[in-house]
């Protein structure tokens, strides 16, 4: 098993056990990790928001992005083992954001890469943000597939539409509504992951002796965690943490460093 002390360590770089990692698979990952020449701004920033400075993630510059994405993580394998790589665009970053803050957003995603979930990664992921507006309703697609999706279905709209107009003199009224009802629809899904979200940091600013750690902390719980979080009480949470953190090394880990 491994020692306080080395936990301790992992905790400061980053390296999070996901929920069903094997501690063996987790040791392995951070003995592949090597420390790397990074952008300090970004990191020193997602330290001050997450108590994580995660100098071992390989950072490249690159041209094979999409041509709406700013940076995007990458997994790469390595003996079994899958480490992340955080590409940044050479040329292209949007002009209302910062390359520090692009960075940060992904080091979080880097962080993770051993949480296969996608409810509240972009919620995180997005806390990086200094606007408000990008912070709130950035996580409004939750993976990247739904971006592509979403805008296959405004073109087949647009184009449905044009051909109406083109041969037919006339536009049916329901596609007119139907990108409102798509984006009305995503809009509504990311209020409540941020309203559950919102509950979840509450009840966590009450159990630790730091509140203001608590950003750090829920970087480091899964989906279910967060909702049982933002959901049951205080009481029933410290119950669960007090029989977890025995056999399980994350939770050991939580313990530890945020409940000693």
């Amino acid at each position: 098993m491994i020692n306080d002390e080395k936990l301790m360590e992992c905790h400061f770089h980053g390296f999070i056990p996901g929920p069903q990692e094997e501690v063996f698979l987790f040791l392995k990952r951070t003995e592949l990790a090597k420390c790397q020449k990074t952008f300090y701004q970004a990191l020193d920033f997602v330290q001050s928001l997450f108590d994580i400075y995660p100098s071992w993630v390989r950072i490249e510059l690159t041209d094979r992005l999409y041509l709406w994405e700013a940076a995007a993580t990458y997994i790469e394998e390595n003996q079994g083992i899958f480490t992340p790589v955080v590409q940044i665009k050479k040329k292209g970053v949007p002009f209302w954001c910062a390359q520090e803050e692009i960075l940060a957003h992904e080091l979080v995603h880097a962080t993770r890469i051993a949480f296969k979930e996608n409810l509240f990664e972009e919620v995180l992921a997005y806390k990086t943000s200094r606007n408000w507006l990008r912070r709130y309703f950035g996580p409004i697609f939750f993976h990247p597939k739904e971006v592509v999706l979403f805008l296959f279905l405004l073109v087949g709209i647009w184009c449905y539409q044009l051909s109406c107009l083109f041969f037919f003199d006339d536009l049916p009224s329901l596609t007119l509504w139907i990108p409102l009802i798509l984006t009305g629809l995503l809009i509504i899904r990311v209020i409540i992951v941020q309203t559950i979200f919102s509950l979840c940091l509450k009840k966590i600013r009450r159990l630790l002796k730091q509140p203001d750690k608590a950003l750090g902390f829920a970087l480091r719980l899964s989906d279910k965690e967060i909702i049982a979080f933002a959901f049951k009480s205080l009481d029933k949470m410290r119950k669960y943490i007090g029989k977890i953190q025995e056999k399980n090394l994350r939770w050991h880990m939580l313990a530890l460093i945020y409940m000693p």
